[in-house]
């Protein structure tokens, strides 16, 4: 509430302890409201990063070799893609020479429909050889998916070893 801002006392006391006391008490009263306004502000800052993330897709597998811009623009004809729904290209993280995989490629688009719109097509695109789109996750997405594989490759080992004994 902005007017929490303006209401501190503005009369002090003639005894320095009460001034003192009333003066902490100000300075705490600052603080709670400087710490709300940072919660509002991170709260809506992840917000927009997550409008923005489900505007985005990540090509894992692209070679290092292809000019990432360029590869998008030739790609989407070839799928029946607008590509006036392409809106930037970037690849991420660093460029390693020990690296190898190939670093993963960031797309946003225009909007979520044209995302799925094109991880669909790609993803059944003839001509992807290794290369596969995902929507682009949160961190904490990305670790939930990462355990969810995990324990299907535990149940799976499991089943097997099971195949096994019963021979």
């Amino acid at each position: 509430d902005h007017r929490d801002l303006h209401s501190f006392p503005t009369r002090r006391s003639s005894d320095p302890a009460a001034n003192i006391n009333k003066a902490s008490q100000e300075g705490e009263r600052a603080a709670e409201i400087s710490e709300r306004i940072a919660e509002q502000m991170t709260r809506h800052h992840e917000k927009e990063e997550e409008a923005d993330r489900r505007k985005n897709c990540i090509i894992y597998m692209l070679p290092e070799t292809s000019r990432a811009d360029e590869f998008v623009s030739d790609i989407c004809p070839e799928m029946h893609f607008a590509y006036r729904n392409v809106m930037n290209v970037q690849r991420l993280g660093y460029k390693h020479r020990n690296r190898t995989t190939p670093r993963p490629l960031k797309v946003g688009f225009v909007c979520e429909v044209d995302r799925n719109d094109f991880i669909y097509r790609f993803n059944t695109w003839s001509q992807r050889g290794r290369m596969f789109a995902k929507p682009d996750l949160s961190k904490a997405e990305r670790d939930i998916e990462y355990k969810i594989r995990q324990q299907k490759r535990h149940f799976e080992e499991i089943g097997r070893a099971s195949c096994r004994e019963r021979v």
